[in-house]
Formats: C-alpha cells, structure tokens, sequence
C-alpha cells in the first residue's frame, strides 16, 4: 500500500515550530536594536561634532502671566484705549472707553416702547 499524502493537519505542527523559531519576540527584539542604534548613534554623534556657527538674536523674556486679558462682559465697540503696549497700570485704572452709541441706541428703543405704556397708565388712574 502507497503511504498516505501528508495533509495540513499533520503539518501543522511542523510549521508552528519554524514560525516560533523568528516569532514575535525576536521581531520585537530585532526592532529594539534598531531604534537604540539609531538614538545611540544620534547621541554618539552630538557628543563629538562641534558647532561652527549659530544664531544670534535680541529677545526680552518676560513671565506669561505679566499679560492679561481684558474683557467686556457684554461685548462693545472700542471707542478709545487710554494705555500703550509695555504700559505699568495700576488696580482700577481706567484701560480704554466703549463706545455709547450702541447701549445709548438701545435706551432709546427701550424708552420709546415705555412712553406710551405710560401714558395709558396715567390716563387710566385720571378722575374722570
């Protein structure tokens, strides 16, 4: 009798054991190697060379928290700015003016609508 074909389930076996031989954690150990040759060959480099040049420049530092923002809780068209840029101001110093023509507008409208209100109001509680 001829001997029987071999199949996948009795190769199974054979093929799991090479697939560990490279598995994932000589993968993993291989990529490793890679990257700290990369760093340590960077850091090897930095050690060494030497800067010819470099770039020189003017600046001020100033803390973050020196600069504050200022802002209307209800918005509003700036209508004058009464301090500069670097300016040292004090506690309740006046920054800027809004401008009133919108707000004064509005009062306007508003007073307008009153009026007639009003005038019924007061026709009503007259003596007849």
């Amino acid at each position: 009798m001829a001997s029987p074909q071999p199949t996948a389930s009795r190769l199974g076996p054979a093929i799991a054991e090479e697939s560990n031989s490279l598995g994932i954690g000589s993968t993993v150990t291989i990529r490793l190697m890679v990257i700290a040759a990369f760093f340590g060959g960077l850091g090897g480099w930095a050690t060494v060379s030497t800067l010819e040049s470099a770039a020189i420049a003017p600046g001020v530092v100033s803390a973050a928290s020196n600069r504050k923002t200022v802002q209307h809780l209800e918005g509003g068209i700036i209508g004058e700015i009464l301090v500069r840029d670097g300016d040292e101001v004090t506690a309740g110093q006046v920054l800027f003016r809004l401008d009133d023509t919108q707000p004064r507008a509005t009062l306007d409208l508003m007073s307008g609508r009153r009026r007639p209100r009003d005038q019924t109001h007061c026709r009503a509680r007259q003596p007849r």
